[in-house]
């Protein structure tokens, strides 16, 4: 007589719920991932945007973008321009 210790289908079903488990954690950092890019662009775009329309020149708000989102001066430089016509 042969004794069973795991009823397979039920292991089966324990494995994929743990398999869909990861798989939905893993897009929750995703999207946590994609949310934070996303809101630091649109910080950054109402930053140039509140300060040119402050009249402050580029190199000002290249400067406050290094120091609030801890840019490079060449990547906050490039952000001023790509935000730049896109003021109100």
């Amino acid at each position: 007589m042969m004794v069973v210790l795991f009823d397979e289908k039920k292991v089966r079903e324990i494995h994929e719920y743990n398999v869909r488990k990861d798989a939905l954690e893993e897009g929750r950092e995703e999207g946590r991932a994609e949310g934070m890019k996303r809101g630091r662009a649109e910080g950054i775009a109402a930053m140039v945007a509140a300060m040119a329309e402050l009249s402050l020149g580029k190199d000002a708000i290249a400067k406050k973008l290094v120091q609030h989102f801890h840019l490079s001066p060449q990547a906050a430089a490039a952000k001023v321009e790509q935000y730049w016509d896109r003021r109100i």
